[in-house]
């Protein structure tokens, strides 16, 4: 029994070691270019998207945006409803990623 767990032992050590190779290497082909891209999206976007926060024309109030600020970036304002930073600053990368992960098919 010892012998043949071993064995087992072995046969999966190379299969593992073959899927880990193979997933790496799918990910540097597709998956990093795509986040590269969309980061450097988001970060181009970034500044614009902040601001756009404290417009006076489509802006938030100061408490709404002091009480998102204080829950991470997360608030549910009643005049405006759901407010989240994160995803807002996350929707271009998001956006870029899901188009190179829908055409490389």
């Amino acid at each position: 029994f010892d012998e043949e767990m071993r064995d087992f032992a072995t046969a999966m050590d190379s299969l593992v070691s073959e899927f880990v190779h193979k997933a790496q290497s799918e990910v540097e082909k597709s998956l990093e270019p795509a986040m590269r891209s969309g980061a450097s999206k988001s970060a181009s976007c970034a500044t614009s998207t902040a601001s756009s926060w404290g417009s006076k024309e489509n802006g938030l109030r100061y408490p709404s945006y002091q009480a998102a600020v204080r829950r991470a970036g997360e608030y549910y304002s009643k005049a405006k409803g759901l407010i989240n930073f994160n995803r807002s600053l996350y929707d271009p990368m998001e956006e870029k990623f899901s188009a190179a992960k829908c055409c490389s098919s």
